[in-house]
């Protein structure tokens, strides 16, 4: 705690080498251990320090908890709001962006990678089955299942999914989706990153106060 508090007062006199050491200390503060978590903590650490964030593991992660469960009814009203005219055409944007992930794998037209070019093809006719025109609440729900297993893999927390060709092409889908929904509302854009930054809070705090409550406990 008193790490990540001092991590936060330099912020404003911090600069240069100064503010890269308290992001450095606030990291370690966070105490990641997982490589996936790492990641994350690199990510989220400096806007925890501008954003005047500090106290226990356990606080911030009541913190987070907070903050995710007002934004979610927020997030559900902004998707309501937006018209089924503003996604048209958001099924074959889609298809097409998962096509110019294909084309990674293809040497003048010709399939240099079987399998990857089928992963991709199975989540192209996945999207194909809700038409052309995809409903904003249906995107909602497409994003939603593409994106699990691709975070459970660390495929957002800078995991190689170069080999996984499914979820390589998951996440090309959910970050079409974003994108779509992104110009759609930028309320809904605004309102998923916030979520976003606060889920990846709980997740490093929960992660390490478990951690070094067992630790905690074995010492005594």
């Amino acid at each position: 705690q008193a790490a990540i508090q001092g991590a936060t007062e330099l912020l404003p006199f911090a600069a240069g080498p100064l503010k890269n050491a308290a992001e450095t200390q606030y990291e370690r503060a966070l105490a990641p251990t997982t490589a996936k978590n790492k990641v994350i903590a690199s990510k989220i650490a400096p806007e925890l320090i501008q954003r005047g964030e500090y106290g226990s593991l356990h606080g911030l992660n009541q913190t987070a908890q907070d903050q995710a469960a007002q934004i979610k009814p927020q997030l559900d009203t902004a998707y309501g709001n937006v018209a089924p005219a503003a996604t048209r055409g958001s099924g074959t944007q889609i298809v097409n962006d998962l096509e110019n992930l294909k084309g990674k794998y293809l040497v003048n037209g010709i399939p240099a990678n079987p399998q990857a070019i089928d992963s991709i093809s199975g989540v192209q006719d996945i999207v194909k089955q809700f038409g052309q025109d995809i409903a904003p609440d249906d995107l909602r729900k497409l994003k939603s299942i593409f994106d699990d297993p691709v975070a459970q893999r660390g495929g957002y927390a800078g995991a190689d999914l170069a080999s996984a060709h499914t979820l390589q092409a998951q996440k090309v889908a959910a970050n079409s989706i974003r994108s779509i929904m992104g110009a759609a509302s930028p309320d809904v854009a605004d309102l998923n990153k916030e979520l976003s930054f606060w889920l990846n809070v709980q997740k490093v705090t929960k992660d390490s106060a478990i951690r070094q409550t067992g630790q905690a406990g074995g010492l005594t």
